[in-house]
């Protein structure tokens, strides 16, 4: 599975109103059995392109390409066994067990009534396993925590059976331990299972230690090597340069430099 993006422009195309331009000229590749991480300061678009790699969001122009098809000429089936996503925002609690949970990611598979077959019900367990959830299989959700509830989430992208995962913010309500094991869980599919797998994170110290392959947005442009590559050619040292906070390509690490007395 390769998913390549062909001088893709992303953005907004209100009515009657210019263009608003996010970001343009992209020729970005995600490779299968490879995590990587999209990092970048707030506000510089990661989740609209997040919106348009998954077929959520049109381009303005260019094409997204997944085993050499448009991302956006696929019908929403065709679509939902090729990208699955998982989202920010938190599940809110509900009586639902882990297994209901993880098992919509078969939707796309099952007849109109909803019905799970005897394969469905074992690609959810497998899921489940996967993530090292098991014991989470018959809780409901609301007696779970944030990282249960997000490891689930996980699961069910994995029950879907797509060749490309993509998470915006996984870590984002989980505390310190939670969310590097969510980062070394997500490395460790994208390496066992073979899937593409795009973590959009703020989590930088994290993505530094686990990605693969990184991408860095800023001004417009994404900025694509390893970690190490970007560190020494200066562009996490620009991208998140600030008065108080450096970056040290030598450590790998974010540093105070002028700290709030």
């Amino acid at each position: 599975m390769t998913l390549i993006t062909s001088d893709l422009t992303i953005g907004y195309a209100p009515p009657r109103k210019p263009h608003i331009v996010v970001a343009a000229g992209l020729h970005l590749t995600l490779q299968a059995g490879q995590l990587t991480c999209l990092i970048g300061r707030n506000g510089v678009g990661k989740s609209t392109l997040m919106r348009t790699l998954a077929g959520i969001q049109k381009p303005l122009t260019g094409v997204v390409s997944l085993n050499g098809a448009s991302i956006h000429s696929l019908s929403p089936i065709e679509l939902a066994r090729a990208v699955a996503i998982v989202l920010t925002e938190p599940i809110a609690p509900s009586q639902m067990r882990g297994t209901d949970l993880v098992a919509l990611g078969r939707h796309p598979y099952t007849d109109w009534a909803g019905r799970l077959s005897e394969h469905d019900l074992e690609r959810v367990r497998w899921a489940i396993h996967a993530v090292d959830g098991t014991h989470l299989a018959d809780l409901p959700i609301s007696e779970m925590s944030d990282g249960s509830r997000q490891r689930l989430l996980v699961a069910r992208a994995l029950a879907q059976e797509t060749d490309l995962i993509l998470l915006d913010e996984p870590t984002a309500f989980l505390d310190v331990v939670s969310r590097a094991e969510m980062m070394s869980l997500l490395k460790h599919l994208a390496h066992s299972t073979g899937r593409a797998v795009l973590v959009s994170t703020h989590d930088l110290d994290l993505a530094l230690q686990m990605t693969d392959s990184l991408w860095v947005m800023d001004k417009g442009v994404v900025h694509v090597g390893t970690a190490h590559e970007l560190a020494h050619n200066g562009v996490l040292g620009r991208t998140f340069r600030s008065e108080r906070v450096q970056f040290n390509p030598d450590t790998m690490r974010f540093e105070w430099v002028n700290p709030i007395s």
